[in-house]
């Protein structure tokens, strides 16, 4: 269940510091959530410490999502204390998730609001280990943020293997999971096409279409034969495969009979991520071999008749 702040604008400094004081926390390192939404990062404690109280789901205590806001798990006592002073809501699945404590934490907007935050990431972190770390020497400590910016080595990875999940849906026409990470209002750029399609339902429902034209369409992703990124950008080349068991739309609208060929051809896929989603995807292929293969010559005349 997506939960987060709503109408917020993390300032980029006390981001940039909450990050440098969560991840200062001993034992603690920056991973992808495996819990929340694409784009946040978890707070992972080491394997090698104790517990004093369950977490929910693996090591992850607490997670930072990209508008700055939080989901920690904190005592009940130190929970009901911050959800009454203002600084938390209850999480509305924490106790379907065994943590009666579990909580979201506003977006810190001032380096005052950061310290009552922290104090309260670092009562999260001394809650689940049985520790007592203070939180004004870990705030005090000098050094670089370990950001989530898009030049982060971090992210790059993150998006590459989002990028796998997304190949990995459409193979299992898991649609829920394909549209997640995509964009709202994302642009899919593809051959042949005037205009991109706008919007992630937009694009899961020409994706279905496409199925009822080739219901065996695969991307050969494991592994793909190129997979790379930088900055905001990722590349996979991958081979696609499908047989024409269903009609498909020609020129002008016409119906084309199915013709019951397969097809295989190499298809790129070129996307631009913005905090764990796909804004923008280029998707490339030889459209021509492959019309050809399934036994289709669009430059036949009785081709644009059908």
């Amino acid at each position: 269940m997506p939960h987060s702040q709503i109408g917020v604008e993390p300032v980029p400094e006390v981001k940039d510091e909450l990050f440098r004081r969560a991840f200062a926390l001993p034992d603690v390192t920056n991973q992808p959530t495996v819990v929340s939404v694409p784009g946040s990062r978890g707070l992972w404690l080491d394997e090698s410490v104790p517990l004093a109280h369950p977490i929910p789901v693996g090591r992850e205590f607490a997670h930072i999502h990209p508008d700055g806001s939080l989901h920690a798990s904190l005592s009940p006592e130190r929970a009901r204390e911050a959800i009454e002073a203002g600084w938390a809501e209850p999480h509305p699945m924490a106790l379907v998730m065994g943590s009666e404590g579990g909580v979201m934490l506003y977006t810190p907007r001032t380096m005052e609001e950061l310290d009552v935050i922290f104090q309260l990431i670092v009562d999260s972190y001394n809650f689940v280990t049985g520790r007592a770390v203070n939180a004004s020497e870990i705030a005090s400590q000098k050094g670089e943020a370990r950001l989530m910016d898009t030049t982060h080595t971090d992210v790059v990875a993150d998006n590459l293997r989002a990028m796998k999940t997304v190949d990995d849906a459409w193979n299992a026409r898991d649609w829920a999971t394909f549209t997640r990470f995509h964009a709202e209002d994302v642009l899919v750029f593809g051959p042949g096409r005037a205009e991109p399609t706008r919007g992630r339902e937009a694009h899961e429902a020409e994706a279905i279409e496409l199925l009822k034209t080739f219901p065996d369409n695969h991307v050969g992703n494991d592994p793909y034969k190129v997979l790379f990124g930088q900055d905001d950008w990722t590349c996979s080349i991958a081979i696609l495969t499908g047989t024409m068991r269903g009609p498909m739309k020609g020129p002008g609208g016409r119906e084309i009979p199915a013709t019951n060929k397969p097809f295989e051809v190499e298809f790129c896929t070129v996307a631009r991520w913005r905090n764990g989603e796909i804004v923008e995807e280029k998707l490339f292929y030889d459209a021509t071999s492959m019309m050809r293969q399934i036994g289709i010559d669009m430059g036949r005349p009785e081709a644009s008749r059908m």
